[in-house]
């Protein structure tokens, strides 16, 4: 999931401001099955093993200490395979890697705790639609990519909330972030009688830094 930070200059009349960010984070998920039992593959609590982002955003400024932010955003986490099946334990090759790929867009609201010094102190929170483009697969050492969720269902809703530091064009944050309820979902027929249901839950912490490139002066 991405968000960014951007500079703000008080006094001035610099009202709306663009930049881009880059992200590191750590996900832990929680699978949640209903129905039939899950066989020996079924994974249930799982953390990422690598996880970046990158995105862009816009800063509105409301006043010297609040501003509304637009962002949008692209993050991709490599999991422990058979996230999304249990391809593993039945395909004739095993698989070697997993990883999800996702973009974003959403608002945050900004407020600037020290807003007179050099460097600047600011908490946020919002809310963003997640997009599930798609995952790959490694097998055999040969990646394949496939433009679905699987069956899950792609459009996922999201929150977070941040505190970060700002100086000049530099930008710096941590943050959480976190599905809302069960979105990432999805149910299958099984042996033409069963119904299976699975949901993942993901949250995670992110470091992310920014840079400001472009202002414009109300």
């Amino acid at each position: 999931m991405i968000l960014s930070t951007a500079q703000i200059s008080f006094g001035q009349n610099q009202t709306l401001e663009f930049g881009v960010s880059a992200s590191a984070s750590k996900e832990s998920y929680h699978n949640t099955y209903y129905g039939p039992p899950v066989g020996a593959g079924g994974i249930f609590d799982f953390k990422s093993l690598k996880s970046w982002g990158m995105g862009g955003f816009g800063e509105k400024h409301l006043s010297d200490r609040f501003s509304l932010i637009a962002k949008i955003g692209y993050s991709t986490q490599q999991v422990p395979v058979n996230t999304l099946c249990n391809c593993s334990y039945t395909a004739s090759v095993w698989l070697q890697q997993e990883r999800h790929h996702q973009a974003s867009a959403g608002f945050d609201l900004r407020a600037y705790i020290i807003s007179k010094s050099a460097v600047k102190l600011f908490v946020q929170a919002g809310i963003e639609g997640n997009y599930f483009l798609g995952y790959m697969e490694k097998r055999d050492d040969k990646k394949y990519f496939y433009w679905n969720a699987n069956k899950f269902k792609r459009l996922i809703p999201g929150y977070s909330a941040g505190l970060g530091l700002q100086w000049k064009r530099i930008g710096i944050m941590g943050e959480y972030h976190g599905n809302i309820g069960k979105a990432f979902y999805r149910k299958q027929q099984i042996n033409g009688d069963n119904i299976k249901r699975q949901s993942i839950f993901r949250q995670g912490y992110s470091m992310k830094a920014t840079f400001l490139i472009f202002n414009s002066k109300g």
